[in-house]
């Protein structure tokens, strides 16, 4: 009897997310520097034309100005493609946990955050995904655009809202019938994999959209069926995942610390409040005995 040759061995392929960041410089558009930012884009779009706007273009233009604050993120001038070095933030998740962590309101903070991450795509864009290079730059962000985004991924994580999630931006799609079907834009949950054929076989998505990476991570996160809670220490916004039965309260270390620290601070203050009281109620007896 013929030997069967033996099938070539089968593995799962495992799939992970590389972010690029680009060289993109952000700044606060607030105040004085709102209102020269908005007389200045007529003057600008203006010279791009090559042409004066009339009185109707520039109102429009003006209408169409988001109003302040606004966060504007400008890519650096590259000199060759060759010679820019780009770096890779390999730790997406951390950074998920650190965008989660901002005081919400906070300029500053929010500015500081597009700063280390790069490019995002501007409010009111229609295609989230675009990737960072292929952007049209400035880019302008709206505060309480990014603070809405950050709600919603933590709804989705924490399974407040994750089917109608699901259904909204990871819906079934139909195969492409015709031309025109094939030129419909991305949507946010369309991302590009290679493959590396190494001595790990692995699919790579290579990202450099910082808010299109942030969705990524929540996208894999649901895809898996990973669950979460939200970290139990006051003022803390950090979702993290529930992986035993053991009943773990805080995302991280450092917060549990934290948590210790203004549990121990709020035992201190009411024992000073009960002094306190205390001694009021004995100086008014006091009192009360010499009269």
């Amino acid at each position: 009897m013929k030997k069967r040759s033996p099938r070539p061995s089968q593995q799962n392929i495992s799939f992970r997310f590389r972010f690029v960041k680009l060289p993109v410089t952000w700044e606060i558009l607030t105040g004085a520097r709102w209102e020269q930012y908005k007389a200045a884009t007529p003057k600008n779009v203006a010279a791009k034309l090559k042409r004066e706007l009339t009185p109707d273009e520039i109102a429009d233009f003006e209408r169409r100005i988001p109003a302040a604050p606004l966060l504007r993120g400008q890519m650096r001038k590259i000199q060759t493609l060759d010679s820019e070095v780009l770096t890779e933030i390999a730790d997406l998740r951390s950074l998920r946990d650190e965008f989660f962590a901002l005081p919400e309101g906070d300029l500053d903070t929010l500015a500081g955050f597009l700063n280390k991450v790069g490019a995002w795509p501007s409010s009111g864009d229609p295609s989230k995904g675009t990737p960072g290079y292929a952007l049209s730059f400035p880019v302008f962000v709206q505060p309480d655009e990014v603070w809405a985004f950050r709600r919603d991924l933590d709804d989705a994580l924490l399974d407040r809202n994750r089917q109608s999630f699901k259904e909204a931006v990871t819906p079934v799609s139909s195969r492409p019938k015709t031309w025109l079907d094939l030129y419909v834009p991305h949507p946010a949950n369309d991302f590009h994999l290679r493959f590396e054929l190494s001595n790990v076989v692995a699919g790579v998505v290579t990202l450099t959209n910082a808010r299109h990476a942030l969705f990524a991570t929540v996208l894999a996160d649901i895809a898996r069926g990973i669950r979460f809670k939200m970290c139990a220490r006051k003022g803390c916004t950090v979702p993290f995942p529930i992986t035993s039965k053991h009943g773990k309260k805080y995302h991280s270390v450092k917060c549990g610390h934290l948590a210790l620290v203004q549990k121990q601070r709020e035992v201190e203050r009411k024992k000073r409040e009960a002094e306190k009281r205390r001694k009021r109620r004995k100086s008014s007896r006091g009192q009360g005995s010499q009269r």
